[in-house]
């Protein structure tokens, strides 16, 4: 079986030092292929630049992506995109924000996000969060991964 690969899209270092240490504690044994913007995020999903050879960068299992992110694309922008392109458009993509404004539901939820969580105040509500993310991806990819 190829590697298990989460496309993490998150600007702030210090949440994604947290994300990537929830994942470990989750026991998650596969790569988290960490990218800060959007640019990077299409770099990747479409092979482009350095991202080309796709053994050393399969498409990933699941994205998780902030839904604030610099430059002009935010995540939901990103998530739009993404339905749009038919490689793409079944992959699952969860939202794990800092803060979810009515706006940003609505927006992610017509764009089909499958799961929108809030990334929590502490390192165990960000394991729940995770925890609930990671059950977005197919579940013969993801036997690690506890029930609760």
């Amino acid at each position: 079986m190829s590697q298990r690969v989460i496309l993490l899209v998150e600007d702030d270092p210090n949440d994604a030092f947290f994300i990537a240490r929830a994942l470990n504690e989750l026991g998650f044994t596969g790569r988290v292929q960490h990218v800060t913007n959007t640019f990077r995020a299409r770099e990747y999903l479409t092979g482009a630049g350095e991202f080309r050879d796709r053994e050393s960068f399969p498409l990933p299992d699941i994205v998780v992506s902030d839904s604030t992110l610099p430059g002009k694309a935010s995540g939901i922008d990103f998530l739009e995109w993404m339905r749009q392109q038919p490689e793409l458009a079944r992959a699952p993509f969860v939202i794990l924000s800092g803060e979810i404004t009515p706006e940003v539901r609505a927006r992610a939820n017509a764009a089909g996000v499958k799961l929108l969580l809030q990334k929590g105040s502490n390192f165990k509500q960000m394991i729940a969060a995770l925890r609930e993310a990671l059950k977005q991806m197919p579940e013969e990819r993801r036997p690690w991964l506890s029930p609760d």
